[in-house]
């Protein structure tokens, strides 16, 4: 019987199973992960992460990412124009509405990238990650 296989090389071993079933270098394994890796961390391929890891990771990265684009692009615009718009009641209300706007549009990105993400995983027929070497 072969000795269990290091997270590297079961890591690497996945990403030369994706690639024969048609799954890019870059989506086996993103340049977030590999990072993650090189630091040690030994976290599975994103393609072995639950439906609800999906949905709050990507969601929250996008909610992130659009709320502090979206935000400063708004407070430049206030800025610059009226100067009633500087009022200290209305960067209040432009934040409380700008948090769960952030906060709706991460869930939506994240529950369709999960969605779309479980239903390509079923296509590969992708074992569980503790199962992956052996299937």
């Amino acid at each position: 019987m072969a000795p269990p296989l290091t997270h590297s090389e079961k890591v690497q071993h996945f990403i030369e199973w994706a690639a024969r079933r048609g799954i890019s270098r870059r989506a086996a394994a993103p340049p977030f992960w590999r990072l993650a890796w090189r630091l040690g961390y030994k976290l599975p391929p994103p393609h072995f992460l639950s439906f609800w890891q999906f949905v709050c990771l990507l969601g929250g990265f996008f909610a992130l990412g659009w709320g502090t684009s979206f935000g400063a692009f708004m407070v430049v615009m206030f800025w610059l124009t009226e100067p009633t718009w500087r009022e200290p009641i209305f960067l209040i209300a432009f934040i409380i509405v700008l948090i769960p706007a952030s906060l709706a549009a991460g869930a939506c990105f994240g529950l369709g990238m999960a969605w779309w993400s479980r239903r390509h995983i079923r296509q590969v027929r992708l074992p569980s990650w503790p199962d992956f070497p052996k299937a």
